[in-house]
Order: structure tokens, then sequence, then C-alpha cells
């Protein structure tokens, strides 16, 4: 068993408890010094947090690091995980280390399409979070923050079809790692615009996170509002110029140099990285000037569907009673939305023109579909033809 006091490593009076000192005595021989090798000290913060993690139960909490410790020592192997293990992620801009929060957590961006793709390297993920959690946890204000969680921006801008297989396996790592290796390590997860895309995704992955996690998690929309909610835990010169901030997105060990030095992050123009994609910067998704929702997008789609319907039926009391040419005007509205949605979701350069395909489709069935339900025996999208004895309709949208 650990002969090091428990006590003479807590980082703050607060964090005293009367079970630390068990569960140092209940984990096994050779635990400590194993999880100090591979770079996780054993030290008061890690135990509080695993204890708080199992509610308070000491031989739940020891099973569990150890459980994790040998899992780390046959993943990472003695050494811990290096620069030179998460070198290629790094590279590829996955992660981000921008600094401290108001309330002295660390704040890490992710981004997301750089996660997706045909065949993820989920391993790599794990290894890169391991290296998140170790290198960027210790950053935290002991004070403001004790327990050492950190605040995650998710950056979802930029995904297509392509890229949700590769996405869903990849936050399956993410979450894996949270849960079962670093618990209590986390005080909010931000999934940034988020497109209908993702929410498919999201309906599985949820399955899969604990209800507590769950909590933790904060979908942010577009415009002022979002920037606005970040800006509340997050102060302007930590959150990146693409969600509402003022300093680019800053590489790991840049931010790991500068929070160390304590100097304030860079306010030079942003890296190559953090340039938005293609018309980003015009229609708001990850642009540095904000979150400003396309014009043409599907909720205002459904709107202009809802006025023409209003429109068709005029001031009577059914359809019967539309005016002919207010009629006339709703199906040329109807007719023109799908068109315009279409080219639209094109012009975004997030959609394939199979996927735009696919949505048109689902959208012209639907539209179909309601106005069937909502004006049952009436011929309102087109005229019905009838010949050698049966009856025809033709849809026309």
């Amino acid at each position: 068993m650990s002969d090091v006091p428990v006590e003479d490593s807590l980082c703050t009076p607060s964090l005293k408890s009367p079970f630390l000192s068990q569960l140092q005595s209940a984990l096994p021989t050779g635990t400590t010094e194993r999880l100090g090798s591979c770079g996780e000290p054993v030290d008061g913060v890690f135990l509080q947090r695993w204890l708080s993690a199992r509610k308070g139960s000491v031989p739940a909490a020891a099973a569990d690091i150890t459980a994790h410790a040998d899992w780390r020592w046959s993943f990472l192997g003695p050494q811990g995980v290096t620069v030179a293990d998460v070198a290629a992620d790094l590279a590829a801009g996955k992660a981000y280390f921008q600094g401290l929060s108001r309330d002295g957590c660390p704040v890490l961006v992710l981004r997301a399409a750089r996660f997706s793709g045909d065949a993820p390297d989920t391993q790599a993920t794990k290894r890169l979070m391991c290296f998140l959690m170790d290198r960027v946890g210790p950053m935290h204000d002991p004070v403001l923050n004790p327990l050492g969680q950190m605040r995650v921006l998710f950056d979802l801008s930029g995904l297509n079809t392509r890229g949700l297989d590769g996405l869903y396996k990849s936050l399956l790592a993410v979450f894996e790692v949270l849960q079962q290796h670093y618990p209590e390590r986390l005080r909010c997860l931000y999934f940034l615009s988020a497109p209908m895309l993702f929410w498919g995704v999201w309906r599985l992955l949820s399955a899969f996170v604990d209800p507590v996690t769950r909590e933790k998690i904060r979908f942010v929309p577009g415009g002022n509002r979002g920037k606005a909610e970040l800006l509340a835990d997050i102060p302007e010169k930590v959150l990146p110029d693409a969600f509402g901030g003022a300093v680019p997105f800053i590489p790991v060990l840049e931010g790991l140099n500068l929070c160390r030095s304590g100097a304030s992050p860079p306010r030079a123009s942003p890296v190559a990285d953090a340039q938005p994609s293609r018309r980003g910067s015009e229609h708001g998704l990850g642009a540095a000037h904000g979150f400003r929702p396309s014009r043409w997008s599907v909720a205002h789609a459904l709107r202009l569907r809802r006025r023409s319907d209003s429109c068709s039926r005029g001031g009577g009391e059914g359809p019967e009673a539309a005016a002919p040419g207010l009629r006339r005007r709703a199906h040329a509205t109807h007719s023109h939305a799908p068109r315009r949605l279409a080219a639209a979701l094109a012009d975004r350069g997030t959609l394939g023109p199979r996927s735009v395909a696919l949505l048109l489709l689902a959208f012209l069935l639907l539209q179909a579909l309601l106005w069937r339900a909502l004006f049952p025996g009436h011929q309102w999208w087109g005229r019905e033809h009838t010949g050698h004895g049966s009856s025809t309709s033709l849809l026309v949208l």
C-alpha cells in the first residue's frame, strides 16, 4: 500500500475528507506508483474525484481506480502518453487550448470536422484525450476550481454526411475515456452550431452517455444569444474569435506554454486553421463575426409554409372559402420554397448533391402528408384525371 499521506498532497483544505485516507489504504500495493509513472499523480484531488463519482463508496472507488490503473498501464505503457504520440492529431488541428474560464477551468476546443472520416482511429482519439486530461487538466485554478474540471467547446461546423459515422465513433471514444477513466473532470461540454445532421448522431449517442454527464452538456445556438451564453462563462480574451471572442485558435502546446508563463493569449491574426470553411463567414457557421443563420434555413422554410397556409385559407371557414387568387399564390409559394431551400443547402458547401436530393425528397413528402392530413378530401395539389374507369391524382408542388 502507498506510504504517501493523502493530506500532504491535497491542493486545498476544502477537499479534506475522512474517506480519502480509507480510499488510499484500500488501493492495492503499487497502484499509486504505477499511475504516477504513467503521468497521472495520485493526490487528494485525484482521490476526491473518484470518490465523488462513486457516490462516496470507498470499495467501488478503489475497484475502479485499480481497473483504471491496469487499463492505463496496458494502453499507454509505463511512460504514459507523450507529445510524439499525439503529434499527428495536434498537427491536424483536432484540439486547441485557449486558457482559463471565469471559474478557473481550462477551456478546450475540439473540432468535430477533424474527427470525422470513413475510418477513424479511435485508439488515437483515446490517446489524445488522455494527453489533454494529463497536460491541460493541471492548468486549472486550484482556488476557483479545486477539482480541476474543464470546459470543452465542441465545434460542429463543417460536418457533412460522409463524416457522420466517423464522428459517431470518435465521440463514443471521447465519452468512454471521460466517463470510465477521468470522472468528474468535465464542468461543461458545449456543442456549438449543431446542424440538422448531428441530431441523428446525438440520438444514438445519448443512449451511451451517463445521465450525470448528459446534465453537463449544453447545445449553444447561433446568433447573439449563443455568443452571450459563451461569454457568460468564458472571457472574451479566451474565447476564439470564431465563436464571438477576441483571440484565434491557440494550439495546445502553445497554450500550455502561455498558461505556465502567465501571459495573455495572443491577439494576432487567426492562424490558417481558424479560417472558416467556404462561405462560412457569410452564413455564420463557425464564422468569425458570429453565428448568423442562413435566411433559407429549414426553420425559415417551415415558417414560410405556415404563412402560406394562412394565406390560402383567407378569412373563410375552410379551404373552400379561399379566393382563387390567394390559392394560386399559396401554390406558387409552396412550389418555390423547396427549390430555394435546396439551392441554399447546396450553396452552403456542407452537403453533397445526393444529400440535398434526399433532404428535398423528404421535404416534399412531409409537405404532401401534412396538407393531406389538414385538408382530407380536397384536391389541393392538382387536377383529378379520370380515364378507363379509374381516377388518378397528380401531385404538383
